[in-house]
């Protein structure tokens, strides 16, 4: 979820609208939880439960494309992050 937004199946998009300002934040649904529709529909059920309300877009579409594009250029900032590691170690 923190990761940077690269090529996910599924975009969570939140939209808030403070007074006169209208901002959209994207989470990339991660891997696992986006490999099969109800899958992800049901981590969205949980998200709007927990967190705030956001739409499922599925970015295998030509909208959904779009919106992906639009996703990575207003996360540039998650570039200069660096990118989670999973490690697999004995102790």
């Amino acid at each position: 979820m923190l990761d940077p937004i690269e090529n996910p199946r599924y975009l969570l998009v939140r939209q808030s609208k403070l007074l006169f300002i209208q901002r959209r934040d994207f989470h990339a649904v991660p891997e696992e939880i986006g490999r099969k529709k109800e899958y992800a529909e049901f981590f969205l059920k949980q998200w709007n439960h927990h967190v705030d309300h956001a739409r499922l877009t599925y970015t295998r579409t030509p909208e959904g494309r779009k919106e992906l594009l639009v996703a990575r250029l207003t996360a540039m900032s998650a570039i200069f992050v660096d990118k989670s590691e999973r490690l697999s170690v004995w102790r």
